[in-house]
């Protein structure tokens, strides 16, 4: 009779707890890197908008003849800088997205490898690296969501701001959703790792 041999998982896809426990800090070191960046950009473009409303409120005051022209140039100058900064937080928000889907993965296989390979204390580091991601998350977000509502709330006053409010808009709503997942996400995995804590605790 010929011999039945069962198919083998293929174990090149598959990691270890090493190379789970590798992604997790490099990819949390990554995320936090990423979300830094947008936070410059941010509070450089916050400056540019600042200044653009300065301009503006002179030529208001000192109403020249070609008021509107000015007002005009002023607004569409400020709308070129928000395109500016649309395309320069587009990348970092994606690479921030990614390396938080993949410190999720990795954190998700090293639950599945880890059974009790992983000693209590590596799990508190673990928890305690969440927990400093989370920090990091949480003093960007209040910072961008003032920044979207201050955005949103800009008046309609040309053309070209209001598809530049519509483009930065979206880039940051699109963020702000990511992050909003990832604090879900995050205290998911920190429940999951005080279980893990306390049932170690009750064996």
């Amino acid at each position: 009779l010929p011999v039945i041999i069962e198919p083998i998982e293929d174990e090149v896809s598959e990691l270890g707890l090493l190379e789970f426990q590798d992604i997790l800090n490099t990819k949390s070191a990554e995320a936090v890197k990423f979300l830094n960046e947008i936070t410059v950009s941010t509070i450089w473009i916050g400056e540019q908008i600042s200044e653009y409303a300065q301009k503006l409120n002179i030529i208001n005051e000192q109403k020249p003849v070609n008021q509107i022209q000015l007002a005009k140039a002023v607004i569409n100058t400020s709308a070129k800088a928000m395109n500016q900064y649309a395309m320069k937080i587009e990348q970092p928000i994606q690479n921030w997205i990614t390396s938080f889907e993949e410190i999720v993965r990795a954190f998700k296989g090293l639950l599945q490898v880890s059974d009790d390979i992983i000693p209590e204390e590596s799990w508190k580091e673990n928890k305690e690296a969440l927990r400093l991601l989370l920090n990091n998350v949480d003093s960007s977000y209040g910072q961008l969501v003032e920044f979207y509502k201050s955005v949103k709330g800009l008046p309609k006053m040309t053309q070209y701001i209001i598809l530049a409010k519509k483009n930065v808009c979206s880039k940051l709503k699109e963020l702000l959703d990511s992050i909003d997942r990832c604090k879900i996400s995050a205290n998911e995995m920190i429940d999951l790792i005080n279980k893990k804590l306390f049932d170690s605790d009750n064996l």
